[in-house]
């Protein structure tokens, strides 16, 4: 979910400074444009509109905002519910073939790899864009080494909860990764930039007569606007945005190796 240079990847600062030109810049384009429409009505000529027509244009801006927030929420719930269910699923397995489980230094060795490839790579360094080849190899070990327990005589309600387990494992897995990988909401910021550029001209037509006042609306709606922007491209991205979600979530303290 990103706008050109990587904009919400960027510390919160930057996303601050380019808002606030981006506004600066339009604000400026407003203020010419309500300059020539108070010419052009003081010339005589019949362009005063209807005050109320604005408010179809601004409505339908932040109708969009508040889509586009609701989506951003939901995208940041999705990304802290599938760490934590990650989180879960890791530590249960640890403990079933943990000291106090199956007591399997194997499956411990794998699960540990799994970890630290997660964190160190596919988060850290990769920000959840894509899969690390390591975090496979372990799972697929993880997996490997739940079967072998199994042939080897493992209960059966233990073995088929470790299946179960690792596919809980495999599947916050793939949800972490759709969402750090997903771009789908880019059109949906160059959709809302652009109603927000209409509303600005809306703002300025029906102050026409009135450029003082028109000044001050466009000022404010400027300030507002740049606000939002700041606070929504924070939370945009729930990997590496500006709010972003901690990689904690994964580091839970290890079993020790055999307490009572």
């Amino acid at each position: 979910m990103d706008l050109p240079l990587g904009l919400f990847a960027r510390p919160p600062l930057h996303q601050l400074a380019a808002f606030v030109g981006l506004s600066a810049v339009v604000w400026a384009a407003s203020l010419l444009l309500l300059a020539w429409l108070n010419r052009r009505h003081r010339s005589g000529r019949a362009l005063l509109p209807v005050a109320p027509f604005f408010v179809s244009v601004t409505t339908i801006f932040a109708l969009f905002v508040g889509f586009l927030a609701a989506d951003i929420w939901n995208e940041k719930r999705r990304a802290s519910d599938s760490a934590y269910a990650e989180r879960s699923a890791i530590e249960r397995f640890e403990t079933l073939v943990g000291p106090h489980g199956l007591a399997d230094a194997a499956a411990l060795s794998a699960v540990e790899r799994y970890r630290r490839a997660v964190i160190d790579v596919e988060w850290r360094d990769w920000e959840n864009r894509r899969r690390d080849p390591r975090a496979d190899a372990a799972l697929d070990a993880m997996w490997a080494r739940t079967v072998e327990l199994a042939r080897q005589g493992a209960p059966a309600p233990v073995a088929s909860h470790l299946l179960a387990v690792l596919d809980d494992v495999a599947a916050a897995r793939a949800e972490r990764l759709a969402i750090g990988s997903d771009g789908g909401a880019a059109n949906a910021w160059w959709t809302m930039l652009a109603l927000c550029l209409f509303s600005y001209a809306a703002i300025a037509a029906v102050h026409l007569d009135r450029p003082a006042a028109g000044r001050l609306a466009l000022t404010v709606f400027a300030l507002a606007t740049t606000a939002a922007f700041w606070f929504l491209a924070l939370h945009d991205s729930p990997y590496s945005g500006g709010v972003r979600l901690g990689v904690e979530v994964l580091e839970a303290t290890p079993l020790p190796p055999g307490d009572p």
